[in-house]
């Protein structure tokens, strides 16, 4: 008979993938990201298992070709009688005596009983069963030992949200050694130490050749999935005592947002070398582009169009090189929840959402009445089609990049309106509706309280301090 492997994996990964191709179609964000990266999980533990067993079906074969003991239920019979000892009384006569007398002498004889069968253990194929019964046992404790910390993650998971798994290869096949317990497993015969090296040895082949998804995922992270569109965050922002600690507080949110990039745009005509610094540090892909205001603008009295040039500049980097995925215009004073970049992955056409703390009325947000947009609600509609806020809507690349004419103007007040004007054919009933249709906040216009430039340093009284340094980072 052949070892073969079991067929109730595949079925299982079949029907799992069948649930999870019913769930990509589902409206949900959430829920297709979850069902991808179950089904990236899922395959990679299927491929373990396979290779897994496939060297226990080996290591059975082998047994089956070259260790006949088993099929012997571990006994070799030897075609003889069986050897058998008795003790028996020998009386001889002592010669030359009147009346005779006798000597008697006991002895231990060995003879062969007719009839019967010896019967022996051949001890060397005998440690070679238990050898060989070990490590096969062996496989399959470190199969569902890895399994289980791959889903549950343990102690030792950092990283995403689905974990990214630093944990000793030694220390797993250790510990799924220790839960054998050789030492009452194997006869004493065998050296313990010698069993042990061996299984370890063993492990780290294994784990080399049958695991090398785990180990790609422990440095990569979970593969990105086709259903997850990438997200262009597209921030303005300019030098002022406040900058570095809103970027720093903006890029906490996104390194837990995946598949994003950062567009930093500042109004300037150089880049701010502690921006880069930052950006460089959070480990979020970026690009720190400049875009400074048209020195028309900047000499007006009045309103300024601040963060126009930027957005505008952000635009021409997304015709240049995005082809798909969203963008969202997100200023570096707000403050985001996490969901709302999953809510806006889904964009097909333009988004939004309410958003908190605008003007007097406390909240900009679309009028919804029986899921169906019917208006808008703000405190400065001024007669605008569109009276949103920046941060309560977001575009799909491809509908943009199919109105080679959209831009942002230059008019304080009316950026946001004019720049969705400029994506006609468009009409606010073609709005799709986030954040569970317009019932939750997940941004909010916070504004940092606006600081005082400074006061110059004592170089005199704190030369040669700590001071210097910390005054560099400081506007």
């Amino acid at each position: 008979m052949v070892y073969t492997g079991r067929p109730r994996h595949r079925r299982t990964i079949a029907v799992d993938e069948e649930i999870l191709n019913s769930v990509e179609r589902s409206s949900d964000s959430n829920t297709r990201l979850i069902a991808a990266r179950h089904l990236s999980l899922l395959t990679s533990m299927h491929n373990m298992r396979e290779r897994l067993w496939n060297v226990i079906v080996t290591a059975g074969n082998t047994i089956r070709d070259k260790a006949p003991i088993f099929q012997r239920t571990w006994q070799s019979w030897c075609n003889k009688p069986a050897l058998r000892e008795q003790q028996c009384y020998l009386h001889l006569a002592v010669p030359s005596s009147s009346p005779p007398s006798y000597v008697r002498m006991r002895t231990t004889v060995k003879h062969h009983v007719a009839g019967t069968v010896e019967r022996h253990y051949n001890m060397r194929n005998y440690k070679m069963m238990w050898v060989f019964m070990v490590l096969a046992a062996f496989l399959l404790v470190l199969q569902y030992h890895m399994s289980g910390l791959w889903v549950a993650g343990g102690s030792n998971v950092v990283g995403n949200s689905f974990g990214v798994l630093d944990i000793s290869t030694d220390d797993i096949i250790r510990s799924a050694a220790e839960k054998l317990h050789l030492e009452n497993l194997i006869s004493t015969n065998i050296d313990y130490k010698l069993m042990a090296d061996l299984v370890l040895q063993l492990g780290r082949e294994l784990v080399a050749l049958g695991c090398s998804e785990m180990a790609a995922l422990s440095c990569t992270g979970p593969p990105l999935s086709p259903l997850l569109p990438p997200l262009y965050i597209i921030t303005p922002t300019y030098r002022r005592p406040e900058q570095i600690p809103e970027l720093t507080r903006m890029a906490q949110t996104l390194m837990h947002v995946k598949n994003v990039h950062w567009l930093v745009i500042e109004d300037a005509k150089n880049q701010t070398r502690m921006v880069t610094e930052l950006l460089e540090r959070t480990g979020i892909t970026f690009d720190h582009l400049i875009a400074p205001m048209p020195d028309i603008y900047k000499t007006r009295k009045g309103p300024k169009p601040r963060g126009v040039s930027n957005r505008n500049r952000g635009l021409q980097w997304l015709r240049a090189n995005a082809t798909k995925g969203v963008f969202y215009f997100a200023d570096d004073d707000n403050t985001y929840d996490i969901r709302l970049f999953e809510e806006i992955r889904t964009t097909k056409r333009v988004a939004m959402w309410p958003v908190g703390l605008c003007t007097k009325t406390g909240l900009s947000s679309p009028v919804v009445i029986d899921g169906k947009f019917s208006g808008f609600y703000d405190g400065w509609v001024a007669g605008r089609k569109f009276p949103v806020d920046m941060a309560g809507f977001a575009v799909s690349v491809n509908f943009f990049l199919q109105r080679p004419n959209a831009q942002m103007p230059y008019r304080p007040g009316f950026e946001e309106d004019g720049f969705l004007k400029s994506l006609a054919p468009f009409t606010p009933s073609e709005i799709e509706l986030k954040a569970d249709n317009c019932t939750k906040i997940l941004v909010w216009h916070t504004q940092t309280k606006k600081n005082e430039p400074s006061t110059a340093l004592n170089l005199v009284k704190y030369a040669n301090t700590n001071l210097i340094d910390l005054k560099r980072l400081i506007v």
